[in-house]
């Protein structure tokens, strides 16, 4: 799989935002379940796949009812354009057109979101839902706090930026500031953990090319490091899971031997004439024996190597991450670079306005001093058409 991950969440309150930019509570879950006239934009709507949790209606109605209960920080009613539901969107790089929902990137893709969204979210997490009607499959989540003790519906409490952003009082000089870039780090941090957590099993990017102006040639080079970065993942999963096989093979073959060689000693402690041993059973037994060690020793080899390939893949991963921090910083580089020329542009045009005011009060000067000359005659001039200072009458 190609492309760059895409996750994005958002708060919703009972009625729209007064700008019309944000759909209320219900209008928003009438559109997620196709109802009709509640989503014109889609050619062909289809009813979404459940893949967690209650039907967004109810999830709405629930938090509706929550919020008709709820109080504010004053002990009054709580407001109804107070931001209570949170809800988000995943997108899959892969078109629909190209993809069914029993492929298994896409099953594994969903099973990653939903590990991620349960660890993110844990209880608040009510309804998860699968769209192929669009473009592009993607999945809507919602999620809504619960009544505290003193009544309260905290959206904060489930919002990573908001909660970090109000750790700090909104009171004194920068204060505004601090809580924005604490804001933003928080939401940079949950999209990194998005990408470590779904992104990177799946060979995702953690971000687009437009978003940092990379050259097709640089954005080819990401996207192949994250199907390596991939690739190499599973093959570690893949030998670790062989080293777990081979070492419960050599604790169940250890164990066998144990096991025959206290029966031999046992056996040689009796009175061997009195004891009914078949003939050739310690011959049988020795033989046995010789076999599990050679058996017990390929193991050992066979682990040996497996470590030795998993250091060389682990040796390969930090090579392409030194690649990574270089290509990083070239990048900075030319940006550092276009800055610059940027500047010396807008210095230039500065310049240029001004050498352009100059000429034309150069002008103005020029033809008021003409107008100003009341003679008969036309002023000479010489060859060069420079005036001479006498005049003809």
């Amino acid at each position: 799989m190609s492309g760059y991950q895409f996750f994005h969440i958002e708060t919703y309150a009972r009625i729209p935002s007064r700008t019309g930019k944000k759909q209320s509570v219900i209008g928003l879950v009438r559109e997620a379940e196709r109802h009709p006239n509640a989503c014109l934009h889609i050619e062909s709507p289809k009813k979404p796949t459940q893949l967690f949790g209650k039907h967004p209606s109810i999830v709405a109605d629930d938090i509706i009812k929550l919020s008709e209960q709820a109080l504010d920080s004053k002990g009054r009613k709580l407001r109804t354009d107070a931001q209570v539901l949170l809800a988000g969107v995943a997108s899959y790089p892969i078109q629909c057109e190209q993809v069914t929902l029993d492929c298994p990137k896409l099953q594994k893709w969903l099973t990653l979101n939903l590990a991620f969204l349960k660890a993110e979210y844990g209880n608040a997490l009510k309804s998860v839902i699968l769209h192929l009607d669009e473009n592009y499959p993607h999945i809507h989540f919602y999620c809504h706090p619960d009544l505290d003790g003193e009544s309260k519906l905290n959206i904060r409490d489930i919002h990573c930026g908001m909660k970090l952003r109000d750790s700090v009082p909104d009171k004194g000089i920068g204060s505004g500031k601090l809580r924005s870039r604490l804001y933003k780090q928080a939401m940079r941090d949950q999209q990194d953990r998005y990408h470590q957590q779904v992104g990177v099993e799946c060979g995702l990017a953690r971000i687009g090319p437009k978003t940092r102006k990379l050259t097709r040639k640089e954005w080819v080079y990401e996207q192949q490091n994250a199907k390596r970065q991939q690739a190499l993942l599973e093959l570690e999963k893949a030998n670790v899971q062989k080293l777990k096989d081979i070492e419960l093979k050599q604790s169940k073959s250890l164990e066998l031997v144990r096991k025959n060689t206290q029966v031999l000693k046992l056996i040689e402690q009796e009175n061997l004439e009195k004891a009914s041993i078949p003939q050739g059973f310690f011959s049988a037994s020795k033989h046995k024996l010789h076999y599990l060690k050679g058996k017990l020793e390929q193991s050992v080899s066979r682990e040996t190597k497996l470590k030795n390939k998993v250091l060389a893949e682990k040796e390969k991963v930090k090579t392409l991450e030194l690649d990574k921090k270089r290509i990083s910083s070239k990048l900075s580089k030319q940006e550092q670079k276009i800055e610059s020329l940027e500047n010396k542009v807008s210095n230039l045009i500065v310049k240029i306005d001004a050498l352009t005011q100059g000429i034309k009060s150069w002008k103005n000067k020029y033809y008021q001093f003409i107008a100003s000359i009341n003679l008969k005659g036309k002023p000479t001039t010489n060859k060069n058409n420079n005036y001479e200072g006498s005049y003809d009458v």
